[in-house]
């Protein structure tokens, strides 16, 4: 079974920001700062807590697909898809087993 989750943004805190999250019963901290750079983008990074392992770290934009790897296997952890990214919001959906 595939499930589909949001990773926590907290509008009211706006960039930068970070949020624990747990997917597939691994706990992660979510870590978004917007980049005014380029036309102002967001970058988004994924830390595996348990081993301070970085499984994500990039420029994410609308309705393009990450991948969050092992960073050692390269084993796929997680699919982020940004659905919505603006200046002053964050809604990433994550794809897992």
């Amino acid at each position: 079974m595939t499930a589909v989750e949001a990773l926590p943004f907290n509008t009211d805190l706006g960039y930068p920001q970070k949020q624990a999250v747990i997917i597939n019963g691994i706990a992660y901290t979510a870590y978004y700062r917007w980049n005014p750079e380029d036309g102002g983008f967001t970058v988004l990074k994924i830390v595996r807590n348990l081993d301070a392992a970085i499984v994500c770290n990039t420029r994410i934009e609308n309705l393009t697909p990450v991948r969050a790897m092992e960073p050692v296997t390269m084993i796929l952890q997680v699919v982020a898809l940004p659905y919505l990214i603006t200046s002053s919001s964050c809604e990433v959906w994550v794809v897992h087993d």
